[in-house]
């Protein structure tokens, strides 16, 4: 990415709206704990087809390896895919958290997603072991969050931190 998180987000701020932060998600392949359970579908469908071929060579049926190799593919996508598919989704978000609204795009091109946080009563932090995590803006059942997930800060840095700036927002009386 060419611009800085800070240049993209400047031309999307209201007249008198400060940007506090900005940022983008930690880029390649990261692993989930949701990830592991498509591994382990894998690795039982592995288990599975190393049977049926162990079983087709010993018959001397070679046909029928052909016809296990669209589902050997259909395993390797359950296991692999998902961190793979996340990863090239956020490659060039972009994040910025002004002193009213946490901003959130996709790219240079897409649309921006905006979040009021002074009408957002909702936000919640999941964090990782290295600093890393996720700000969720508004309910998110766990369920959805692997599937179709609302508005978020996802796989920030020192996302901590963030989470602390967006709380103070939040508790700062109005000027109104």
């Amino acid at each position: 990415m060419l611009d800085s998180p800070e240049m993209l987000m400047q031309s999307h701020l209201a007249h008198g709206e400060r940007l506090l932060w900005s940022g983008h998600p930690r880029k390649g392949i990261s692993l989930q704990k949701t990830d592991f359970v498509g591994f382990g579908i894998a690795l039982f469908g592995v288990v599975l087809m190393g049977l049926y071929a162990v079983q087709a060579i010993g018959d001397s049926n070679y046909i029928f390896l052909v016809f296990l190799i669209p589902f050997a593919i259909v395993w390797i996508c359950v296991a692999g895919g998902q961190p793979i598919w996340r990863a090239r989704q956020l490659r060039n978000a972009v994040y910025g958290l002004t002193d009213q609204r946490a901003l959130m795009m996709q790219g240079k091109t897409s649309g921006l997603q905006s979040v009021n946080l002074a009408s957002e009563s909702t936000v919640t932090l999941q964090t990782n072991r290295d600093g890393t995590g996720t700000i969720w803006f508004g309910d998110q059942p766990a369920v959805r969050r692997q599937q179709e997930p609302g508005p978020a800060f996802r796989s920030i840095d020192d996302a901590n931190a963030v989470y602390q700036r967006i709380q103070g927002i939040q508790t700062r009386p109005s000027a109104e």
